[in-house]
């Protein structure tokens, strides 16, 4: 409507939950379809996202596919000699796990997978970074299951931090129920950190077969056998890292300005 009375262009992009779980709703899928039909293109983060948007009612002309991306200049392969003094350095294996802890993030499949898998390699130790409705419950768990020493809740970290948390996991675990294109799985593969998640929304077509395991959302004996594998794995961080290069924030805002339809528009911007 603001596009209208100012005789502009409009655009939108969409991300996940505004489409995977929002959109759920009638009368917001009715909304969406509507000023999907009215705007001039529609930028989704995945194929996967760009074909829920088809399903839904908007035209395949309007949509286009633009990856999220990565500061590689934050997140990068650390040297060992660098992380012999951060927090996160221990002998132990490290699962690392950061989102909102709620149901949808998987994160309690991942403390449950833990648990079950815990006798069978004592030295393996998870940490979560983030906050949300799931903790008390989680820490309960894991009081029951006599695990509070193996079992760290980190609370928010700071963005500028994480690229120390990716650089000593042994691997990042996200076994959410939906996804856009999680910015923390490029974030740890910029870092050469492998990947365990679940096999939906545009993870997929971001991991492949070198750089992390997919598993079925939900399953907690399967992602227990995924994480062990992956304990098991001879990694190569290195292709990792080669693989997350393909993401990057000013790939992301070329496509944006090509869709804009700005000629040599990273040049202007300069």
């Amino acid at each position: 409507m603001l596009a209208r009375q100012l005789g502009i262009p409009a655009y939108v992009k969409v991300h996940g939950s505004d489409i995977n779980v929002i959109a759920n709703m009638p009368s917001v899928r009715r909304q969406i379809v509507s000023w999907g039909k009215q705007v001039v293109a529609v930028a989704a983060v995945s194929a996967n996202l760009g074909k829920k948007l088809q399903e839904i009612g908007i035209p395949e002309s309007k949509i286009r596919i633009v990856y999220n991306g990565v500061d590689h200049q934050l997140f990068y392969p650390l040297p060992p000699e660098q992380l012999q003094n951060t927090p996160p350095v221990t002998n132990s294996k490290k699962i690392f796990f950061i989102g909102n802890l709620k149901k949808e993030k998987g994160c309690m499949d991942l403390l449950e997978s833990f648990i079950q898998l815990s006798p069978h390699h004592p030295e393996l130790k998870l940490y979560f970074a983030g906050t949300g409705a799931m903790l008390p419950i989680m820490k309960k768990h894991c009081t029951d299951a006599q695990l509070q020493d193996r079992v760290q809740f980190l609370g928010k970290v700071k963005h500028q931090d994480l690229n120390y948390w990716y650089n000593t996991a042994d691997f990042v675990c996200l076994p959410s129920y939906n996804e856009g294109v999680p910015n923390v799985l490029l974030e740890a593969m910029a870092c050469g950190t492998p990947i365990v998640a679940t096999n939906v929304g545009g993870i997929p077509e971001i991991i492949t077969d070198d750089t992390g395991l997919l598993v079925p959302t939900g399953d907690i004996h399967a992602l227990k056998d995924k994480l062990d594998e992956a304990l098991h794995r001879n990694w190569d961080h290195d292709a990792i890292n080669r693989h997350a290069q393909q993401f990057s924030w000013e790939k992301n805002i070329q496509q944006m300005l090509d869709i804009f339809g700005c000629s040599n528009s990273m040049e202007r911007r300069s």
